[in-house]
């Protein structure tokens, strides 16, 4: 029996694992190389391997296998490695890689919007910034308004979503924007001094002079969705659609 990379076998039935990892539904290896030897595999009631011709296994990407009866029968060693040519692999194209932000709009109650200014940049945003690895968005965004601002404010419902596409040698971003509290005009913010310079309350016909167009778009999605029982979903700051929110 042929094990894949995962652990799980991969015949008979010889469902690949390494496709089934991917989000496939696995497909049935075709031919394989192991150890050094190249493999074919027959399916029927039984799945048969059979030894076709030498290979240089440095010249083939290879994972790790369990050798079974059915690979010792035919001589391979019992530790060796495997490539394995899926006849279904073309079927699942490589999955997408998105980077993550998540930031939170906070306003007064005259409606302005909080907005910070990076040190070093011409352009503001609102409080937010990378979604870290094993966090979920909405703790993205309350973390960086911890570290931001200081102050521990309860982030609310998902306002926005916005697609950037890859652009400049990076991947494609997802932008989360959700609700935070409304914010006396007078609160003391504690800005980080290595990276923002100045915090200021922008009201939202004033927004443009501030953001850059596709974030001044995704604040007045955001300020909309505020008045709404729903969420945008943008493109670039583009309006697309919305979702119901109950």
């Amino acid at each position: 029996m042929l094990v894949g990379d995962g652990g799980g076998p991969v015949g008979p039935g010889l469902d690949c694992q390494r496709c089934k990892r991917g989000g496939g539904r696995g497909v049935r290896p075709s031919a394989g190389v192991l150890g050094g030897q190249k493999y074919s595999v027959s399916h029927g009631s039984r799945s048969q391997v059979k030894a076709t011709s030498a290979v240089t296994a440095s010249r083939v990407p290879s994972t790790p296998v369990r050798v079974g009866p059915e690979l010792a029968a035919v001589g391979v060693p019992a530790s060796t490695t495997a490539s394995l040519s899926c006849s279904g692999m073309s079927d699942y194209p490589s999955p997408a890689l998105l980077r993550a932000a998540a930031g939170a709009l906070i306003r007064d109650p005259d409606g302005r919007v909080l907005l910070v200014h990076p040190r070093g940049r011409e352009w503001w945003e609102i409080p937010g910034g990378v979604v870290e690895d094993g966090e979920a968005p909405p703790e993205a965004a309350a973390r960086e308004l911890r570290e931001e601002l200081g102050v521990a404010l309860a982030v609310g419902r998902l306002l926005v979503v916005d697609y950037v596409s890859a652009r400049d040698g990076h991947n494609g971003l997802l932008n989360f924007v959700f609700d935070a509290p409304v914010v006396a005009p007078d609160t003391t913010f504690d800005l980080p001094p290595d990276e923002l310079d100045e915090a200021s309350w922008v009201a939202a016909k004033h927004l443009e002079r501030y953001l850059i167009p596709r974030m001044a778009d995704r604040v007045h999605a955001s300020l909309d969705a505020v008045r709404r029982t729903n969420a945008h979903y943008l493109d670039t700051g583009r309006a697309v659609g919305t979702a119901s929110i109950f």
